[in-house]
């Protein structure tokens, strides 16, 4: 079972309660080290679309902030939307529903074993986020598997500063994403595993106390 090193939340909820006093996160803390950052939802709070949820945060080139829930697998399989592919591991895969925005687009994330693909938003290491459907197409049919695909259906969005806001009242943690993370073969448990690791080491997220009575958080769709 992955567990998330214990030294990465607690720096980023530091550096995170400084940014959001001078008004820059987390714009600035999705680019952090050019890594995307995983946004998971506090104990409580998310309302009925986030609650328990785990997403990959990058910043929006016009000024918002966008990601993908990456904890909510759906029934339908990638060889549903995709048949006739060569990557038979890839194509059992389930397609995740990845948030209330843009429901019918495709968002995938691909981890490859040395190629960078084009058309698509680096986030760490070789791990890209892309929604170019003929990428999609030619990875699925490309004999050489690939070491990691999730597709998603959907993604969360918020406006300019609104996403702060959330954070300021308490409703977000932010964790550094890692690859072990992001392709994990237990995705049911994951909001659960990184809620325990960031409250082990005894860390809230900014806003939040004892009699914190902060609304649940919510996303534009």
């Amino acid at each position: 079972m992955h567990r998330m090193p214990e030294s990465r939340a607690l720096p980023l909820l530091l550096l995170l309660v400084l940014a959001t006093l001078c008004g820059w996160a987390p714009a600035v803390l999705a680019e952090e080290n050019g890594r995307g950052v995983l946004l998971v939802a506090a104990p409580g709070h998310g309302g009925e679309t986030y609650a328990e949820s785990v997403l990959l945060l990058k910043r929006h080139a016009r000024g918002g902030t966008v990601g993908v829930v990456i904890n909510r697998p759906t029934e339908t399989r990638v060889d549903a939307i995709f048949p006739g592919g060569r990557a038979p591991d890839t194509l059992a895969e389930r397609v995740y529903a990845g948030g209330p925005s843009d429901p019918e687009q495709l968002v995938f994330l691909v981890r490859t074993r040395s190629h960078s693909p084009s058309n698509a938003l680096h986030v760490f290491d070789r791990v890209f986020l892309a929604h170019d459907l003929e990428l999609l197409k030619n990875i699925l049919h490309h004999p050489v598997p690939l070491a990691g695909l999730r597709v998603f259906r959907g993604h969360a969005r918020w406006a300019r500063g609104e996403l702060e806001a959330e954070i300021a009242r308490g409703a977000w943690y932010l964790v550094e994403a890692d690859a072990d993370g992001l392709f994990t073969d237990d995705p049911a448990t994951l909001w659960q595993r990184l809620v325990q690791q960031i409250e082990k080491q005894g860390v809230r997220a900014p806003g939040r106390d004892r009699s914190s009575t902060a609304a649940p958080a919510t996303a534009r769709s």
